[in-house]
């Protein structure tokens, strides 16, 4: 090997080392930062499921005493039988009606029949009503 290849050599070489250091110094420096904040959100997502299946199993275990101590005061009041309830489906077909009835006046009322209202005979209508 002659004197100048073997300088030549030992010039890449310190110029590859420089490039080595300075990226080093560089990355080095955010490998470390970014592992610090990887370590954090792995934490922080660990806390969060213990936090949750706690709270989860707290919740099961509470909805049966609230349950029964809803149910234990609704036992105490006394049922309204002169308060009409309207079904969410009545409610909806009032609704339909009462939007259909500003625009078209031709418009009837819808027929709501409960099951306790059918009747167990056959009903014969006539197409002139």
């Amino acid at each position: 090997m002659s004197f100048t290849s073997i300088f030549i050599a030992l010039l890449y070489l310190g110029g590859f080392l420089i490039i080595l250091v300075t990226a080093s110094a560089v990355i080095l420096p955010l490998l470390i930062t970014s592992l610090f904040f990887a370590t954090g959100v792995v934490l922080c997502g660990f806390l969060s499921n213990k936090s949750y299946k706690l709270a989860l199993r707290a919740y099961n275990l509470a909805t049966p005493h609230t349950r029964s101590s809803l149910q234990a005061a609704a036992d105490h009041l006394a049922p309204l039988d002169s308060v009409e309830t309207v079904s969410p489906k009545e409610e909806l077909l009032h609704k339909i009606h009462h939007f259909y009835k500003k625009s078209d006046s031709n418009v009837r009322t819808p027929i709501v029949v409960s099951g306790s209202e059918i009747p167990k005979s056959v009903i014969k209508v006539s197409e002139g009503t």
